[in-house]
């Protein structure tokens, strides 16, 4: 065999391969639009922020985090009037959200510090209301994304930890 088929050969073999991984991750991905019943239900609550100095801050986050979950296959996104159908009562939300099968919470605080941004961020286990993961971040709004990416990291670590 000269050299030239054995390159063709491999070649066939890499794109036969790439079509048999393609066809996988359709599949994989069809399972997204098909209501999406085995996704774990995660509830994102609006991050907090009493400083209008960085309450644009605190939207960025939740949203991004919401976007994170709304994109996912393995996510559902149950939304706060979901859990809180009447937010002028004094029922507790997990509450809400144990009653409807959350898998996990996620709730944040934003205060500016000084020239920098603290941003508290837990993660809550729906069923127990438990603490799994809570963590607070000193830092600058140049650096907001690199919180972001840990936020949306562990939530990623924590959900598919759930579904093993």
């Amino acid at each position: 065999m000269s050299m030239f088929q054995s390159k063709s050969t491999n070649r066939h073999a890499l794109i036969g391969l790439l079509c048999a991984v393609g066809i996988a991750l359709s599949s994989y991905e069809s399972l997204e639009y098909s209501g999406r019943s085995s996704g774990q239900k995660v509830a994102v609550f609006t991050f907090g922020s009493s400083d209008p100095a960085v309450q644009d801050v605190a939207t960025e986050l939740s949203d991004g985090v919401n976007a994170l979950v709304r994109e996912s296959s393995i996510m559902e996104l149950m939304s706060e009037s979901e859990l809180r159908p009447d937010v002028n009562t004094s029922d507790n939300h997990h509450l809400w959200a144990r009653n409807l099968s959350v898998s996990l919470i996620v709730e944040g605080y934003v205060r500016a510090r000084d020239n920098d941004i603290q941003v508290t961020v837990q993660i809550l286990d729906g069923t127990s209301d438990e603490h799994v993961w809570a963590k607070t971040f000193d830092t600058d709004r140049e650096s907001i994304h690199i919180v972001a990416q840990e936020i949306d990291k562990k939530l990623l670590e924590l959900v598919s930890r759930k579904l093993r």
